[in-house]
């Protein structure tokens, strides 16, 4: 499966970091990173309409073929990234997917961060109970114990390092969430670590 990204998508992405200095500095620069960093966050406040859908839902989902309903955590990541390839001209090394423990399985270990992560890496959770499915969210900063992230389809209240991690939620939403591999306020994901996007 390869990574697509629709007009309309460009378009929506587009209009959101229209006025946003620093991501238009990225773009004039070519810094793919930081520009998905600044694209990621330009989308926080983004709803769905519930289970999963809605306009910007179903084109973050027509990125990687997933279909209205399904969750939509890795696509909307995958749909920014294919937003840097796109503007830039550069192919992220992150495998195209819309499941997380795919994209983890498949991404190349080279791009594994091996320390703890910078702004923008991709960390990914697997379900203890369904280790087939998973979550996902884009670092902000880490300070080894605990980090910030951005995360979509993700619950009101997961906030805070209490917050469970979920594979459904309502929306791209700033989270806090530790940064242990296994964690009782993770509920039951386990955190299998975090990939370098480009």
């Amino acid at each position: 499966m390869s990574r697509k990204i629709r007009k309309d998508a460009i378009k929506l992405l587009d209009a959101r970091i229209k006025t946003h200095t620093l991501a238009q500095a990225c773009i004039e620069d070519k810094n793919a990173r930081q520009l998905f960093v600044e694209v990621v966050k330009a989308c926080v406040g983004i709803k769905e309409i519930p289970p999963n859908e809605g306009v910007e839902v179903e084109l973050f989902q027509k990125s990687v073929s997933l279909s209205p309903g399904d969750a939509w955590c890795m696509a909307f990541l995958q749909t920014c990234l294919a937003y840097v390839e796109k503007t830039l001209g550069v192919v992220s090394p992150v495998h195209a997917s819309g499941g997380c423990v795919d994209v983890w399985n498949s991404t190349p270990t080279s791009q594994r961060v091996k320390i703890q992560p910078l702004a923008g890496a991709i960390s990914i959770w697997q379900h203890t109970k369904d280790p087939v499915h998973g979550h996902t969210g884009m670092v902000l900063d880490c300070d080894g114990v605990t980090f910030h992230a951005i995360e979509g389809n993700t619950a009101d209240g997961e906030d805070n390092l209490n917050g469970i991690v979920g594979q459904t939620g309502q929306g791209v939403r700033f989270t806090h969430r530790r940064y242990d591999t296994f964690n009782p306020h993770n509920g039951d994901m386990l955190l299998l670590g975090s990939l370098k996007p480009f």
